[in-house]
């Protein structure tokens, strides 16, 4: 069979373009969709609860009972005598039996553990404290001298 021009023509049959077949990657798709489901379903979430005192709460005028958590985990009370953990809870009991509204102050240094913190948060719960305050203590300047000046 020649065209018009002169050229050959060949009688051939059209050629399909061959398809991708995605049914394989959505079942996969799928798959992972359903795994990140279940999988995220059980992180475990925790919280503190909080309850903050409206603004007009008066405090009493007794100082609050400071408890330090130092930088390797230990307790202390206020003149850095290391405390166990039962003797901080006793000591705890004894304040709230003298004023059940007796407040606490935790001190913790900046490099202690938090875990640390929170168990000494939990030990004063224990013992029956609702009032109860956290803070760390101010960092010290590197430009500071031994007694507080500037050079």
């Amino acid at each position: 069979m020649n065209d018009q021009d002169g050229n050959l023509q060949f009688a051939g049959r059209s050629r399909e373009r061959p398809g991708v077949n995605i049914a394989p990657l959505i079942d996969i798709v799928f798959l992972l969709l359903v795994f990140f489901m279940l999988t995220t379903s059980f992180l475990e979430r925790q919280a503190v609860m909080l309850s903050l005192p409206p603004l007009n709460t008066t405090t009493s005028d007794q100082k609050p009972v400071i408890f330090r958590v130092f930088a390797d985990g230990r307790f202390g009370d206020a003149d850095h005598v290391i405390l166990s953990p039962t003797q901080l809870g006793l000591m705890a009991v004894k304040e709230l039996e003298a004023d059940p509204q007796r407040r606490f102050h935790i001190a913790s240094d900046r490099q202690a553990p938090v875990q640390a913190t929170l168990e000494a948060m939990d030990i004063l719960r224990g013992a029956g404290a609702k009032n109860m305050r956290f803070s760390t203590p101010p960092e010290r300047s590197e430009n500071l001298s031994p007694t507080g000046t500037q050079p």
